[in-house]
């Protein structure tokens, strides 16, 4: 059997859009919700400790605290993720798809909330570069 699942964490961090004509180009901070999918064959191994499952969420919780979280929490994204040139969620969001992805390869797919009423999803097929 396969399934998907899914770990929900909050961050709250500040940005800004250098390019933007609006209020975005201004410092602004949100609450961040990352949903974090994983798909996968369940484990069927009863001898496995994660027997019934695609992926444990404590691992999960664990690459995001690893991975994600030091450039997140409580931090500025305009100079913590500095790989980026500008800071909108799409981008920040394909940032942290593509760190979590090289860590557990079942991770296929994140939704990240702007706040509680907007959000972007990314997919592992979509950061495939022309």
């Amino acid at each position: 059997m396969h399934a998907t699942a899914c770990k929900i964490l909050d961050f709250p961090a500040s940005h800004q859009n250098l390019h933007h004509p609006g209020h975005c180009a201004r410092v602004h901070g949100h609450t961040w919700t990352l949903e974090i999918y994983v798909k996968g064959h369940v484990e069927t191994d009863p001898n496995r400790p994660d027997y019934g499952m695609v992926c444990d969420f404590g691992r999960i919780k664990n690459i995001y605290k690893e991975e994600i979280e030091p450039f997140v929490e409580h931090q500025h994204l305009n100079e913590t993720i500095s790989v980026l040139q500008e800071w909108t969620s799409e981008l920040i969001a394909g940032w942290i798809l593509e760190k979590l992805h090289k860590r557990e390869p079942k991770i296929c797919m994140i939704r990240l909330w702007e706040g509680k009423s907007s959000f972007v999803e990314v997919t592992v097929g979509d950061l495939i570069k022309p």
